[in-house]
């Protein structure tokens, strides 16, 4: 009973030291995004409930199963009256086919589940890589309209442009710097939801490695 008890006690630890490894890794490496969907699949909270559902369906139905066998097999041997061992044989055939039922339901809503939660993984860390650019290429512009907000300063010191002017270029850049807020406030609220859907602590920073897309140049075949 004791080594029982010790082989119980060192699986778990085994398991345990297994997924704090894993989300370690997660945590301090940069993963692929196959990698990230991976780990989606298995921390998503309601894939999670899923999976604990389709097991206890599975328990349920393989008990019907195992009775509706043993009232199938005392039927044949007899021992008890036909209309008792029939009854009973009736009722835990539908049992059987009714938690059949509920089990394959479940399998079906885990699958779309993971289907669903596989595709707003990659749709949300496109996105983020998206927006990631598109802050890169605005602070260039920002920087750009600061330059030539100096440029049209000088410019009206000296009367070679008209307040208008000026007043137009100012604007221009104060917009540009709201959109910059805005799209940095998307890329971190579009983070948070993305650690939320992956099971994964908002916390801690989560590095994903962008796809590498070579273009392959088009080869045009000479007709003539």
């Amino acid at each position: 009973m004791k080594r029982i008890l010790s082989l119980v006690v060192a699986f778990s630890l085994l398991c345990s030291f297994c997924i704090a490894e894993e989300v370690a890794t997660v945590k301090n490496d940069y993963i692929t995004i196959d990698e990230a969907v991976e780990y989606a699949l298995k921390h998503n909270s309601t894939i999670v409930d899923l999976e604990k559902n389709v097991k206890d369906q599975k328990e349920l139905y393989d008990d019907a199963k195992d009775e509706y066998r043993k009232w199938k097999n005392k039927v044949r041997s007899g021992g008890y009256s036909f209309e008792d061992e029939n009854e009973y044989l009736t009722c835990w055939g539908y049992m059987m086919k009714i938690s059949e039922l509920q089990y394959n339901s479940f399998l079906s809503n885990r699958e779309g589940a993971k289907q669903k939660v596989e595709y707003s993984v990659k749709n949300m860390i496109y996105s983020i890589f998206e927006l990631q650019d598109n802050i890169e290429l605005l602070n260039k512009s920002i920087l750009k309209q600061e330059n030539d907000l100096q440029i049209a300063e000088v410019k009206f010191s000296l009367n070679m442009i008209t307040k208008n002017d000026l007043d137009s270029t100012k604007s221009s850049l104060e917009t540009s710097r709201l959109q910059l807020e805005s799209l940095k406030k998307n890329l971190e609220t579009l983070k948070v939801t993305l650690k939320q859907l992956m099971g994964f602590s908002v916390t801690d920073e989560l590095l994903i490695t962008r796809p590498e897309y070579v273009e392959k140049e088009l080869i045009v075949e000479d007709l003539e």
